[in-house]
């Protein structure tokens, strides 16, 4: 295969390029030796570069190793073993990880996936001829203890969720002890009234019945103030946790891609993101989250159908950034448009 700079090439479409620059900066070192036949008329900053001595898979994200697999790789032609388990292994990222709704799994979905996810890693392995070695690191992180990078992120969530419950529980305390000294008061302006004359038991009987219909109707929108408060307290928690988590996740890379979602964002109010599954929409969608986050915004993720539930969550008097997941599906486009419509027009009226 001959070096880019010593082909004749006549046109070239940069949508059909398979790295983006971001990633060969990753991959080449452009300040290196480049190979000895280096066509020097050539501008790219990238030809004929070696790869850098300081690679490793630890500073490859998910997205770009499945690039490299898929069209580098020899071993992973269309429609082989090794190209499926490939792909299986991204869904699984995707449902379990990526696209999960809450942090948490039940212990048959646990060893259901767990065993897949091993056979499927142990098939990939068996096509490199390390099956018996990828055996024993699967044994192996059976027994491992968390390190302590994933010990210190899990006890951040859990002080950052501990904090808001506080705030939460004393909020709640101070409502209920606002409430009991309006009963007291009611209960004993009554008693005054009662007190007064039995000539007026008629009115005094009217008046009481009045402030108990109040006294119920404070205590309904009380109620539904707490709700309220509550699931948006709750959506806010899991929306800051989910962005503090990517903000942490060093291997993010921006592309084009980003840079035209935040001018679509930006001049339009509305932005919707297509792409194939593991194609990176879920990380460019926290990467936007957290830009905002920043600007002041409040960042709330709803899951297809709950932005209908929980609208009256959305204030127009607060700056908001509302982000929609899988809202025309996961692995496939499928506009229905009585929901769908209905989804939209909701996200423009705001």
């Amino acid at each position: 295969m001959l070096p880019v700079c010593q082909q004749k090439i006549t046109t070239y479409n940069s949508a059909s390029r398979v790295l983006h620059p971001d990633q060969l900066n990753i991959l080449l070192d452009k300040n290196g030796q480049k190979l000895s036949c280096h066509n020097i008329k050539i501008s790219s900053q990238f030809c004929c570069c070696p790869a850098k001595a300081t690679l490793t898979t630890n500073v490859l994200d998910l997205t770009l190793l499945r690039c490299l697999l898929i069209n580098f790789a020899s071993i992973c032609p269309p429609n082989s073993n090794i190209r499926l388990a490939v792909d299986d292994l991204i869904e699984y990222r995707n449902k379990l990880y990526g696209h999960a709704q809450e942090a948490r799994c039940s212990d048959t979905d646990y060893i259901q996936y767990k065993n897949k996810i091993e056979t499927t890693i142990l098939k990939i392995a068996k096509s490199c001829n390390k099956e018996s070695e990828m055996k024993q690191k699967l044994k192996d992180a059976e027994v491992r203890p968390l390190d302590e990078t994933i010990c210190q992120q899990f006890q951040n969530c859990l002080l950052y969720d501990i904090q808001h419950h506080e705030e939460i529980r004393k909020e709640i305390h101070m409502l209920r002890e606002q409430s009991r000294q309006n009963n007291e008061q009611m209960v004993q302006c009554l008693s005054k009234i009662d007190e007064t004359t039995e000539g007026m038991h008629t009115d005094v009987k009217q008046t009481r019945e009045e402030i108990k219909d109040r006294y119920d109707n404070l205590s309904g929108n009380l109620e539904e103030t707490l709700t309220i408060w509550a699931s948006k307290l709750g959506i806010l928690d899991h929306s800051t946790a989910r962005i503090l988590e990517h903000r942490n996740d060093q291997t993010f890379v921006e592309t084009s891609g980003l840079d035209n979602a935040r001018i679509i964002l930006k001049d339009q109010n509305l932005l919707v993101l297509l792409a194939k599954g593991g194609s990176g929409k879920t990380q460019i969608a926290l990467h936007l989250a957290s830009i905002y986050q920043d600007d002041g915004y409040i960042p709330l993720f709803f899951s297809d159908k709950d932005v209908i539930k929980f609208k009256d969550l959305i204030s127009l008097d607060e700056k908001t950034l509302v982000v929609v997941e899988d809202l025309f599906g996961r692995s496939s486009v499928d506009f229905y448009e009585d929901d769908h419509r209905n989804i939209l027009d909701t996200l423009s009226s705001f």
